[in-house]
């Protein structure tokens, strides 16, 4: 009788500590898995921010205008097929005219819609830089909020390329 006590009491020890075991490696598991969520939260966010960058600059440049229902990128691209890089100047007298204005003038209003687009970020907390020029030379429109992202560490770009009659025309949104 003693040996059959002993049997199970042995058996039960040996249950407990199997359930001390499990209970270290679950404990384990779940820190570890708390640390990768952290890190993963980090490239959530910064997903989210490249996503948003890519996706606004997307509405800038499809929004249709009032001249002429042309919408962002035709009247960007109506500039850059005008725009002269030897005298940093544009050929005005080229340009699309709607209402007495410009595709450079509708573009460069500060109550246009591409304006529009970029106050609603700054009202929602974001700083942005948009720039606009031929691929490899000097942008032609630069539009930022005070300072803009030029000396931060947390930057977050969308880019969009298109042709004109001069070239490939890049235009670039910078969010941080």
């Amino acid at each position: 009788m003693i040996l059959r006590n002993k049997k199970g009491q042995m058996e039960m020890i040996g249950l407990v500590m199997v359930i001390i075991l499990l209970v270290f490696g679950l404990m384990i598991y779940v820190r570890i898995q708390l640390n990768n969520s952290e890190t993963d939260s980090e490239g959530l966010e910064g997903g989210y921010m490249a996503d948003l960058a890519s996706k606004t600059l997307k509405v800038m440049l499809h929004t249709t205008s009032n001249c002429l229902y042309l919408n962002g990128r035709q009247l960007i691209s109506d500039v850059a097929s005008n725009y002269d890089f030897n005298s940093n100047s544009i050929h005005e007298n080229n340009l699309v005219v709607c209402d007495g204005k410009s595709s450079y003038e509708i573009l460069d209003e500060t109550d246009g819609f591409i304006d529009k687009i970029l106050l609603s970020l700054q009202e929602e907390g974001f700083h942005y830089t948009f720039k606009v020029g031929l691929k490899g030379k000097d942008f032609f429109i630069t539009k930022q909020d005070e300072g803009g992202c030029e000396k931060s560490d947390n930057t977050y770009q969308g880019e969009y390329v298109f042709d004109s009659d001069k070239g490939k025309v890049i235009a670039i949104l910078i969010l941080c």
